[in-house]
């Protein structure tokens, strides 16, 4: 007993001695396949050079496609930098260029582009040594920088919006109809509304949403009338896709076009939906509570800080709603009596 259990412990360290090994093979297979046949690199490249060179040579082996799509993606922001040479590049250019992306409310752009970069200037100063200083470390992405308040949808556009729904169009224009209805009329998260599936239906006034995002995402909601009429037309043209609203080749529709469609029709972000969806049902004596369910969030406070929204009108309207303990105030106060 004691002699096989003493070759079975030299067994696992023969076993952990080869995993090194081999690991430290790989390393060295993956280091002489990025410098061999490799002539030197000049000191003096430029970035866009430089570029092209870390793609190719030193992320070989080391980085999914996905991740070197997302390199590429984010060459297509640093045109500013493009001609300059990789050692004169200072923190100030990359903050400028990233302050560029900040301007267009892309927070997670500048994020992204920011860390694929400090990837690449690190690259240049550990593997070519052409770079001494990495001037990423001082540049900035403000957190919350392009977070800003979306106001829910005017009148008018309300109005262009109702226009859009019930004119004519093509199948393909009809599945966007029908979803920017369904995610006005209920309320719904835009990813909810893509994934919205035939069997979380069946045939009354409530739905199943297995939301994601949190635990209270996953709930029932009531939807109204003319949501259920909706539904119950493009149940007759119903395809062999589980969704209720699939592309023309029955997969969810993509997340930007419906944004695509938002920004062209009524130049606002499809989050003013919610945001007016939860308003109006302020306005119109919703509980808190039950608004805080329907919508899906896990504390109140999400609900009625971000998503419902008060105006002057509203205030009014409070004002006019008040009791006041003088009764009749207005000919109180018009009295000649002290």
């Amino acid at each position: 007993m004691n002699h096989y259990a003493k070759t079975t412990e030299d067994l696992c360290k023969e076993i952990e001695n080869l995993a090194l090994e081999l690991n430290k093979t790989k390393k060295e297979i993956l280091d002489v396949v990025s410098t061999t046949n490799k002539p030197p690199i000049d000191e003096n490249i430029t970035f866009a050079e430089w570029w092209n060179i870390f793609i190719d040579r030193y992320s070989i082996g080391r980085v999914a496609e996905k991740t070197i799509e997302r390199y590429q993606n984010s060459r297509l922001k640093l045109c500013p930098i493009e001609n300059k040479s990789l050692c004169k590049i200072t923190a100030e250019d990359i903050q400028a260029i990233l302050e560029d992306i900040l301007a267009e409310e892309k927070y997670r752009t500048a994020e992204v582009v920011q860390s694929n970069l400090n990837t690449c200037f690190c690259f240049a100063i550990e593997k070519a040594k052409i770079l001494v200083d990495n001037p990423i470390p001082q540049t900035v992405v403000p957190h919350n920088y392009s977070k800003k308040t979306v106001n829910e949808l005017s009148h008018l556009q309300k109005k262009v919006l109702l226009d859009f729904c019930y004119s004519n169009g093509t199948k393909r224009q009809q599945v966007y109809k029908d979803i920017l209805g369904f995610y006005y009329d209920t309320g719904v998260r835009l990813s909810e509304a893509i994934h919205f599936n035939w069997k979380d239906w069946e045939g009354g006034d409530t739905i199943f949403l297995q939301g994601t995002k949190t635990e209270a995402a996953k709930r029932i909601i009531v939807i109204p009338p003319q949501i259920i009429l909706m539904l119950k037309r493009r149940q007759q043209y119903r395809t062999s896709s589980p969704l209720v609203f699939p592309s023309s080749k029955n997969t969810p529709l993509q997340r930007k076009n419906v944004w695509r469609c938002c920004k062209r029709i009524l130049e606002t972000c499809p989050q003013a939906f919610r945001v007016s969806f939860a308003s109006d049902a302020a306005r119109s004596g919703a509980q808190p509570k039950a608004l805080q369910r329907h919508l899906g969030h896990k504390k109140i406070e999400t609900t009625l800080k971000h998503y419902v929204r008060v105006d002057i009108e509203d205030l009014r309207q409070m004002v006019k709603k008040t009791r006041s303990p003088f009764g009749n105030s207005e000919a109180l106060f018009l009295s000649d009596s002290v």
